[in-house]
């Protein structure tokens, strides 16, 4: 009997968890995969979207156009989250698990920063990245204030990861120069222009 693994949350995180399991134990566990929402999207993907390059609809990836042996996808909210029992509430149902992978991320809180939902505009989101590619268009001349609010943990775990299995670098930079004198992609660029790669060829077989 297959194992069945529940995945909340269908970020980076989640869809790199499944996909894995579905590639390399599809005989052995069943996957479920709970999103609240319907697509995703690349973070660099918003600055498109700021500088009018693109419409935010085209830079959306619908989880509708990526389907994986073993995985299956319900577009629901999660209520509630019992570890202990391996259980998972939804306002459409429950769900209990062999393997529990908690995957949601971390949330935005604009309203931590006094003045800021009032005056300010972000583009950590796809929403703001929109409303501030509108703003720019009509800006002609003026003071404009970048800044960072807080500190950004939203990648900290995987950094940190990261950071622990690599040796300390005894030089700066995003990558390192071959025998020819050019500068290799950095392990971080190659990896996401890996995902971008497998992304782009499982809609493309659809």
């Amino acid at each position: 009997m297959k194992k069945h693994v529940v995945i909340v949350g269908a970020g980076f995180a989640g869809l790199e968890l499944a996909t894995r399991l579905s590639e390399s134990l599809a005989d052995g566990v069943r996957v479920t995969l709970i999103d609240r929402n319907d697509s995703f999207f690349f973070g660099f993907s918003k600055l498109d979207v700021l500088l009018g390059r693109r419409a935010p609809t085209d830079v959306l990836l619908h989880y509708r156009d990526i389907a994986k042996a073993g995985v299956e996808f319900p577009q629901e909210t999660v209520t509630a989250i019992d570890p202990a029992r391996r259980r998972v509430i939804t306002d459409e149902g429950c769900y209990d698990a062999d393997f529990l992978a908690i995957a949601l991320g971390a949330d935005y809180d604009p309203a931590a920063t006094p003045g800021f939902q009032g005056g300010g505009f972000e583009y950590y989101s796809l929403a703001g990245a929109e409303r501030l590619r509108d703003v720019l268009a009509e800006f002609s001349a003026g003071t404009v204030l970048i800044s960072v609010l807080g500190h950004p943990f939203k990648c900290s775990l995987r950094c940190a990861g990261r950071w622990r299995r690599r040796p300390a670098r005894t030089h700066r930079g995003s990558g390192s120069r071959g025998s020819s004198g050019r500068r290799a992609p950095s392990r971080q660029r190659q990896g996401r222009n890996a995902r971008r790669r497998r992304v782009r060829g499982e809609r493309g077989s659809r």
